[in-house]
């Protein structure tokens, strides 16, 4: 039987927004965490739900609140954008994305709580090295921005309690996650880069595979880790399929009724770019656009194994293909009059 009081953190994000509904329907008590209640979106508010205001960088006014909850849900993040290199966003991702899930989860293990699920990302991997031809669990992390290293210190701090204090800790790492309602989404802007004939291709990069997941299966392989999986795993989360950038490409142009999408740009050209942004970006302190990491990371191959999810979380994903996953996100922002 699944826990039936939970704690959740990020109910008013994206993945938040999907997944705080299905509580709700699946009869759960829910206690929400967030900074201003009467900032909460109306959409947000259920019989079975209570807000509480609490900033987890306040460990203060977090205290108590976990007594007598089952499990955590902890999605909450910073709100800067992944590539963002400014000085408040690095503050930001530290204070949020590390001490405030330090804070946390130390509430959690005093409060004997039965299950600690963090949503991290597959960004804390960073340039990931290992053996074989996908990536798994067991591949060493490099990451290399600010945001790529407040996750993977995150993870480093929840598994240290893991250890030290049996913390029961699950770790999710969603790839890139497809779905209507993120601000400031990298696929919204992609197609209309793609629809403007603008969207930079590097080098080889259409042969390069990129992982997607639907938010609706983020949000299913959620609900499976409060009661299945082993307390200090990590699991990968994609839809299990290969999608190589030719294939998104194409099917975009397809849905946009563009002939062609994008620009070739020689590797050796988008390199020196970067290199002089970077150079500016830290003369002006802002945030380059284009770096030399970021387009390493652009043209690596990210093919992922999901073997150990299916396995040990039953994680089944439904929205396996690309026609269909850019088609739902087409719809959406077309609708809402941004494509």
């Amino acid at each position: 039987m699944p826990p039936l009081r939970i704690f959740l953190t990020g109910a008013t994000g994206f993945i938040g927004g999907y997944l705080l509904p299905q509580l709700a329907k699946e009869q759960y008590r829910v206690i929400c965490l967030a900074r201003k209640i009467h900032e909460v979106p109306e959409t947000r508010h259920f019989d079975n739900v209570q807000w509480v205001e609490g900033d987890l960088n306040a460990p203060s006014s977090i205290k108590g609140l976990l007594h007598g909850v089952d499990a955590v849900l902890h999605l909450a993040s910073s709100r800067y954008r992944t590539f963002n290199f400014s000085d408040m966003a690095c503050k930001s991702f530290y204070q949020v994305n590390v001490l405030g899930s330090m804070y946390l989860a130390r509430e959690a293990a005093a409060a004997g709580v039965k299950r600690f699920v963090y949503l991290s990302s597959t960004a804390a991997m960073g340039l990931a090295r290992g053996s074989g031809p996908r990536i798994n669990e067991s591949w060493d992390c490099f990451p290399v921005f600010p945001y790529q290293k407040s996750k993977w210190m995150a993870e480093q701090a929840l598994m240290d309690l893991f250890h030290k204090e049996k913390l029961p800790v699950i770790i999710l790492r969603p790839c890139l996650v497809a779905g209507g309602g993120k601000q400031n989404s990298e696929l919204l802007q992609m197609l209309q880069l793609i629809r403007k004939g603008l969207f930079p291709v590097v080098g080889n990069m259409r042969s390069q595979v990129k992982p997607l997941v639907w938010v609706e299966d983020v949000v299913e392989a959620i609900l499976l880790s409060m009661y299945r999986g082993t307390p200090g795993s990590i699991y990968l989360i994609t839809s299990g399929e290969d999608y190589t950038f030719a294939q998104i490409l194409s099917e975009a142009a397809r849905l946009l009724g563009v002939k062609k999408g994008y620009i070739h740009l020689p590797y050796s050209a988008a390199y020196l770019a970067a290199t002089g942004l970077e150079w500016v970006g830290k003369g002006l302190n802002l945030q380059p656009p284009w770096t030399r990491a970021r387009l390493q990371l652009l043209v690596s191959d990210r093919a992922m194994d999901i073997s150990k999810a299916k396995g040990e979380l039953g994680f089944a994903p439904k929205v396996t293909s690309l026609d269909e996953m850019l088609g739902r996100l087409y719809e959406y922002y077309r609708e809402r009059g941004l494509l």
